[in-house]
Protein backbone atom coordinates (compact mmCIF):
# COMPACT_ATOMS: atom_id res chain seq x y z
CA UNK A 1 0.00 0.00 0.00
CA UNK A 2 1.27 3.76 -1.04
CA UNK A 3 2.46 6.00 2.13
CA UNK A 4 0.03 8.54 1.42
CA UNK A 5 -2.94 6.07 1.45
CA UNK A 6 -1.97 5.22 4.96
CA UNK A 7 -0.90 7.93 6.19
CA UNK A 8 -4.78 8.85 4.70
CA UNK A 9 -5.94 6.37 6.57
CA UNK A 10 -4.74 6.77 9.62
CA UNK A 11 -5.99 10.49 9.81
CA UNK A 12 -8.96 9.10 8.78
CA UNK A 13 -9.16 6.66 11.45
CA UNK A 14 -8.28 9.60 14.20
CA UNK A 15 -11.33 11.77 12.62
CA UNK A 16 -13.66 8.76 13.41
CA UNK A 17 -12.28 8.77 16.87
CA UNK A 18 -12.53 12.14 17.63
CA UNK A 19 -16.45 12.13 16.39
CA UNK A 20 -17.15 8.70 18.22
CA UNK A 21 -15.31 10.08 21.29
CA UNK A 22 -17.42 13.17 21.32
CA UNK A 23 -20.87 12.18 19.93
CA UNK A 24 -21.23 8.51 21.72
CA UNK A 25 -23.97 6.52 20.33
CA UNK A 26 -27.34 7.09 19.73
CA UNK A 27 -27.39 9.76 16.59
CA UNK A 28 -29.06 9.69 13.53
CA UNK A 29 -26.94 8.57 10.88
CA UNK A 30 -26.66 12.72 9.18
CA UNK A 31 -25.23 13.74 12.77
CA UNK A 32 -22.06 11.63 12.34
CA UNK A 33 -21.62 12.21 8.73
CA UNK A 34 -21.72 16.38 9.58
CA UNK A 35 -19.34 15.89 12.56
CA UNK A 36 -16.67 13.98 10.44
CA UNK A 37 -17.19 16.76 7.92
CA UNK A 38 -15.96 18.95 10.62
CA UNK A 39 -13.03 16.50 12.01
CA UNK A 40 -12.15 16.16 7.73
CA UNK A 41 -11.73 19.82 7.37
CA UNK A 42 -9.89 20.84 10.81
CA UNK A 43 -7.16 17.92 9.82
CA UNK A 44 -7.21 19.56 5.83
CA UNK A 45 -8.77 16.54 4.20
CA UNK A 46 -10.66 17.76 1.22
CA UNK A 47 -13.75 15.38 0.60
CA UNK A 48 -16.61 15.32 -1.31
CA UNK A 49 -20.37 14.81 0.45
CA UNK A 50 -22.77 12.31 -1.49
CA UNK A 51 -20.79 12.38 -4.87
CA UNK A 52 -22.79 10.01 -7.26
CA UNK A 53 -20.03 7.17 -8.26
CA UNK A 54 -20.26 4.64 -11.25
CA UNK A 55 -19.68 1.18 -10.85
CA UNK A 56 -18.30 -0.66 -13.69
CA UNK A 57 -17.79 -3.78 -15.15
CA UNK A 58 -15.93 -5.18 -18.02
CA UNK A 59 -15.90 -1.45 -19.00
CA UNK A 60 -19.71 -0.88 -18.69
CA UNK A 61 -21.52 1.09 -16.41
CA UNK A 62 -23.82 -0.97 -14.18
CA UNK A 63 -24.98 0.65 -11.49
CA UNK A 64 -23.74 3.85 -9.22
CA UNK A 65 -23.31 4.25 -6.13
CA UNK A 66 -23.79 7.40 -3.80
CA UNK A 67 -21.52 7.11 -0.34
CA UNK A 68 -21.94 9.68 2.50
CA UNK A 69 -17.74 10.95 2.15
CA UNK A 70 -15.76 10.36 -0.75
CA UNK A 71 -12.01 11.31 -0.31
CA UNK A 72 -9.26 11.43 -3.33
CA UNK A 73 -6.21 10.71 -3.35
CA UNK A 74 -3.39 11.47 -6.54
CA UNK A 75 -0.64 8.60 -7.30
CA UNK A 76 1.57 9.92 -9.89
CA UNK A 77 -1.01 9.59 -12.75
CA UNK A 78 -4.16 8.12 -11.04
CA UNK A 79 -7.01 9.41 -8.57
CA UNK A 80 -8.16 6.64 -6.32
CA UNK A 81 -11.24 7.35 -4.09
CA UNK A 82 -11.43 6.59 -0.67
CA UNK A 83 -15.15 5.88 -0.01
CA UNK A 84 -16.50 6.50 3.98
CA UNK A 85 -20.41 5.44 4.37
CA UNK A 86 -22.11 5.24 7.32
CA UNK A 87 -24.25 2.73 8.31
CA UNK A 88 -26.61 2.59 11.99
CA UNK A 89 -25.56 -0.65 14.10
CA UNK A 90 -28.16 -1.58 16.70
CA UNK A 91 -26.05 -3.07 19.59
Amino acid sequence: MHKEIKNLIEKVKECAKEVYQELGSGWPECVYQNAMEVALREKGITYESQRILPISFKGHIVGESKPDLVIWVKLKKEKIATVIDFKMRFN
